[in-house]
């Protein structure tokens, strides 16, 4: 794990006191997303999460889709510019749709 990503899920498993992290724009690939996804379930302040232009694929948003629906503090998601497709733009719908019910 690249050591910025590992101080970023050490901030979101640790301090959990973003309300938006700054994750856009990163060129985080679906490995990354593994990690991501730990801090993004264990975060109960996350309100914002943009994890636009990253180079996420079907792998990451599976990996995100299960973080989602643990995380019932989110209210904005933007995963716009990545290379998410028919299966994963499925999980991320099913997480938020747990997430709301």
């Amino acid at each position: 794990m690249r050591s910025w990503l590992r101080m970023l899920n050490t901030w979101l498993l640790v301090l959990k006191l973003y309300l938006s992290p700054p994750i856009a724009d990163n060129a985080f690939t679906d490995e990354d997303a593994k990690y991501l996804a730990a801090g993004v379930e264990a975060n109960e302040y996350i309100e914002r999460l943009n994890l636009s232009h990253n180079l996420f694929s079907e792998d990451g948003a599976t990996y995100l889709g299960k973080a989602i629906s643990a995380n019932d503090t989110i209210e904005e998601l933007n995963l716009g510019w990545n290379s998410i497709r028919r299966k994963g733009a499925v999980t991320v719908c099913k997480a938020i749709k747990v997430n709301l019910l």
